[in-house]
């Protein structure tokens, strides 16, 4: 069983960098990771490459 199975995460700058990393992570464990970007909407389509099936919920 993973240890964030089910439970909702709030992550901000979750586009690049460490965020990113966080949000990946939370989601290998189980969380659905709901991401919080506050920079461009180009930033934000540009974080969806790596999340989307790959890394359980990830929500933009």
């Amino acid at each position: 069983m993973k240890k964030f199975n089910g439970r909702v995460v709030l992550i901000t700058g979750g586009s690049s960098g460490i965020g990113k990393q966080v949000a990946i992570d939370f989601a290998n464990n189980g969380a659905r990771a709901v991401i919080f970007v506050a920079r461009s909407e180009r930033s934000l389509r540009g974080s969806k490459f790596s999340s989307a099936g790959n890394y359980g919920s990830i929500l933009f």
